[in-house]
């Protein structure tokens, strides 16, 4: 069975992931022919926490033309959006496979032989950065001729060549795989982003005397970015989702409260802090590695009261104790944050041959509802704030960054409802009853093209939907985010 993609988006981006501080910016220069017909093209990568965005523009003919992709490491999967034509399916390992089982089939197949890099022993200086020349060789095809340098030199951090090096062997196994399906051109392209002899500053190929690619680095920046920069239009991300196939339901082996309580999980007879999500946290990462299936369930004799205690909304009244806004704020925050990690945890529990369907349905209901109440707090407590005071810019910085984590919510929401095998049709239903209502106050949080995606979405999804009550919440949604809209 192929691997289950789970559609849950961590919820500790509001807190964990605000900015993206630090983030390398790679700009990038390439011309050359295609089809005997010259172009160029600027290319900027964009690498931080795990993430790539990269974002090309071409002119060819006099025409130009924008392609983007996001590329995620930790679920090794790049969505595609063509402002043109619209999103694309996502690319994965799977995609990969299948292409070659297409290859296979159709009878085509490359050549003998493997692409080896070898020294030219000559130096070179690029853009102000030396570089040493080499060149890469197949059995059958025209040699590349690339220039490398010390990737430190250059400024580029492990991280960013940690995720350059991973979207590459992705990108380019799906290029190779690619070709082999057309069979026109049976061409084995290199990730240059993984040679141990140095990080590509140049490469160039040129046959019969014309050049057919020659990209050059330009420059490498460090720049911060918000988070949202790398969130892919919560429609570009269903649109892409791949197939999905049902998974079996997890078996419930979960333990007993107090076998929970020995481990080291806070009873669940009183409402938790942020205290409590993180002892939690600790022991269900450690049953998750060992054995999924004995994490709390919801509805079991044994665990149930414990899975509704990290789902019970009282856990974000206890900040109403303290009569400072402020405070309240950082506990309503260390709640989010803490209950994003408990999220994560079962998110990743899904993604094999077992699904806990049930459990991430009311997890990202109150998800929804745990973002939905800290914004609105957060605009409350902004509200009542001196104009002089001087947290004010640090607040409303804050506020900017969440845009990020509650289009990673909201993506997370729509995915969902969008496999309508994901679910079961009462739990579509939580989850449906949930985004109506809400969605329609977290709309605020989007940029403007995210706003108009979202209504599109859910205008879609009502009508394809099947299942009566499913459809009505949806439609009552839509109609919502039209008021919101006329405003």
């Amino acid at each position: 069975m192929r691997e289950r993609r789970c559609s849950v988006w961590p919820l500790a981006f509001l807190l964990l992931s605000q900015t993206a501080p630090g983030a390398k910016v790679l700009t990038l220069w390439e011309e050359g022919t295609r089809d005997a017909v010259s172009y160029q093209m600027r290319t900027v990568m964009t690498s931080a926490e795990g993430h790539v965005r990269v974002e090309s523009t071409e002119t060819r003919e006099g025409k130009t033309r924008i392609y983007r992709f996001y590329y995620d490491v930790a679920r090794d999967a790049a969505v595609f959006v063509d402002p043109e034509k619209g999103a694309r399916p996502a690319v994965t390992r799977e995609t990969v496979v299948r292409a070659h089982d297409l290859a296979r089939s159709a009878g085509h197949k490359r050549s003998p032989g493997n692409i080896t890099v070898v020294p030219l022993h000559t130096t070179h200086v690029v853009g102000g950065w030396t570089c040493a020349a080499f060149a890469a060789k197949r059995p059958g095809q025209a040699n590349d001729v690339l220039y490398l340098a010390d990737a430190a030199s250059l400024g580029i951090d492990p991280g960013t060549l940690h995720n350059l090096k991973a979207m590459g062997d992705l990108m380019v196994a799906f290029t190779n795989a690619g070709r082999l399906v057309d069979g026109k051109d049976l061409r084995e392209a290199l990730n240059t982003y993984g040679l141990s002899q140095g990080f590509p500053v140049r490469e160039f190929r040129s046959k019969d005397g014309v050049v057919e690619t020659d990209t050059v680095l330009v420059s490498v920046e460090t720049k911060d970015v918000p988070t949202d920069f790398f969130v892919p239009p919560p429609a570009a991300l269903s649109a892409s989702a791949p197939a999905r196939i049902r998974s079996v339901r997890a078996q419930d082996h979960s333990l007993d409260i107090a076998a929970y309580a020995a481990l080291g999980i806070p009873p669940p007879d009183r409402p938790w802090g942020g205290d409590e999500y993180g002892r939690a946290e600790k022991v269900l990462k450690t049953l998750a590695a060992r054995d999924a299936t004995q994490l709390p369930r919801r509805g079991s004799p044994r665990s149930g009261r414990l899975f509704s205690r990290m789902v019970d909304p009282d856990n974000l009244t206890t900040s109403l104790d303290s009569r400072d806004a402020a405070v309240r704020l950082v506990r309503d925050g260390a709640v989010v944050q803490g209950f994003g990690h408990v999220m994560e945890i079962y998110g990743h529990a899904s993604r094999g041959a077992t699904a806990f369907d049930e459990e991430i349905a009311q997890l990202m209901s109150f998800a929804l509802f745990a973002i939905h109440r800290f914004t609105s707090r957060t605009d409350d407590f902004l509200m009542t704030l001196p104009v002089n005071d001087p947290r004010g810019p640090q607040f409303l910085k804050a506020r900017e960054d969440m845009r990020g984590g509650v289009a990673e919510t909201l993506n997370g929401c729509l995915a969902l409802l969008e496999a309508p095998e994901e679910l079961m049709p009462s739990d579509r239903l939580l989850l449906a009853k949930a985004a109506e209502e809400h969605v329609p106050a977290l709309r605020r949080y989007l940029t403007p093209e995210a706003r108009e995606a979202l209504s599109g979405q859910i205008r879609r999804l009502a009508g394809a939907e099947r299942d009566e009550a499913v459809r009505a919440s949806l439609a009552r949604l839509d109609g919502a985010l039209a008021k919101r809209a006329a405003r």
